[in-house]
């Protein structure tokens, strides 16, 4: 990042600013005028008695506001575009005269010119046309989701779904993150665990307590794990078995339609038809983000980067949290394509619909421009 992207400077709160505001804060919250101690009223109090009396709950709002408001002048006269701000409090003296000051860290959106425009494309994915093995498809998944588990009293097999409770702790005697776990589901082959542990629940009972040990593989997401054995104790709770409903001449009634097996699958096409079709426009919007991205290489805000890492951490699963380096990278593209997409609508002085969702329509315009450079000139 370039030295010109952060910005470090000081700033004193104004002394009389100060005394200023906290006697017109006084002054709004005491509309009756009451006097105290000999006082005409609160905002006419000699200044310490009223820092004495209030304390920071009281000021520290007013030092707040006053500060954006120093923060914003100096922006405003440099002409900074503000990613991120931090500030930090260096010392105060709450006497005459009052000083307070402060430590403001900026960090500042790149600038630069859209690059690219003219050389958009639209490049439409390959249509799909549904045939009759993806309408088989879809039918399977339909017919799953309408089917249930059901609890078995026979020893657990592949397909069937264990529910166990396990602790777990590495070969030193330490615990490690999601070492430990209550009323969890695991589906035998579906890969959700790793394949020593899940081949040790085959052939378990509810009831039963085992003890196994299981080695980490050297390439494992989580780095402390990776090459380490963990021993584990896992009790049973229950073993179910998936039963599905057969897919024959009641199944469609029992999805709620009544023309049979022929209507059924000519609505599941419909439906499979317009997801590709959907998605085929989503994948066209996004082909266009990123050839507009990839056309601006431009030096990112960190500060924006972490918070979209945080932000993604929050968002995905266990499996996907482990790809540490898979976050960083979509935490990066999230924040290059905003940090783009922000330059084209100021350069480009465009103005969208508030009540319409910004990327989509951004992804139109991008559209409309890409067709305008397919058009040969008159």
């Amino acid at each position: 990042m370039s030295d010109q992207q952060i910005q470090t400077f000081e700033i004193d709160l104004p002394p009389d600013d100060v005394q200023m505001a906290i006697r017109r804060k006084l002054a709004q919250e005491n509309g009756n005028g009451k006097s105290e101690k000999g006082f005409r009223a609160p905002e006419f109090m000699p200044i310490q008695y009223i820092l004495r009396k209030f304390g920071n709950d009281f000021i520290g709002p007013i030092l707040q506001e006053l500060l954006i408001k120093e923060v914003n002048k100096r922006v405003a006269a440099e002409g900074w575009d503000v990613a991120y701000t931090q500030i930090k409090g260096l010392w105060s003296v709450n006497d005459r005269p009052f000083r307070y000051r402060y430590e403001v860290t900026l960090e500042l959106y790149p600038q630069f010119v859209v690059q690219g425009l003219d050389k958009l494309q639209l490049r439409p994915p390959a249509k799909v046309q549904v045939d009759d093995s993806h309408i088989d498809a879809g039918l399977e998944v339909l017919r799953r989701n309408h089917s249930a588990w059901s609890v078995v009293d026979r020893p657990s097999q592949l397909g069937d779904r264990v529910t166990v409770n396990f602790t777990s702790i590495l070969a030193d005697g330490s615990s490690f993150p999601g070492g430990n776990g209550e009323n969890v589901g695991i589906e035998l082959g579906a890969g959700g665990m790793l394949p020593k542990f899940e081949e040790e629940l085959i052939g378990v009972t509810a009831g039963q307590k085992i003890d196994f040990p299981v080695c980490f593989p050297t390439d494992y997401g989580t780095p402390i794990l990776r090459g380490q054995t963990a021993f584990f104790s896992v009790q049973v709770l229950s073993v179910t078995q998936f039963d599905l409903i057969p897919l024959d001449d009641t199944f469609p009634a029992k999805v709620g339609v009544e023309g049979g097996m022929a209507e059924l699958r000519e609505k599941t096409r419909a439906h499979l038809q317009s997801q590709h079709d959907e998605q085929d426009k989503i994948d066209l919007g996004s082909d266009l983000l990123r050839q507009l991205a990839m056309a601006n290489i431009v030096s990112l805000p960190q500060s924006m980067v972490g918070q979209q890492f945080e932000a993604l951490q929050r968002e995905t699963t266990v499996q996907e949290l482990e790809d540490v380096e898979g976050l960083i990278e979509r935490a990066q593209y999230r924040v290059h394509l905003s940090v783009v997409v922000r330059a084209l609508i100021k350069q480009e002085k465009l103005e969208f619909a508030p009540d319409r969702d910004l990327t989509e329509q951004v992804v139109e315009w991008l559209k409309a421009r890409a067709a305008r450079n397919a058009t040969p000139p008159q």
